[in-house]
């Protein structure tokens, strides 16, 4: 699976910013990159990591 690292554009669709965000190593780098979405699509895209990282550490 390739890792997104580039900041998607600031009006790129949700799936982009969900997979740039949890596509973070740590969780600050998650913090940081969530920070730079933009703010109509934060509260979605913070549910969608966290379902993510809910779902992986049932694994």
């Amino acid at each position: 699976m390739e890792i997104p690292d580039l900041e998607p554009a600031q009006d790129a669709g949700q799936g982009e910013w969900n997979a740039y965000v949890a596509a973070g190593r740590t969780r600050e780098d998650r913090r940081a990159r969530l920070a730079q979405c933009p703010e109509h699509l934060r509260p979605a895209v913070e549910r969608h990591v966290r379902s993510v990282y809910r779902l992986r550490s049932r694994a």
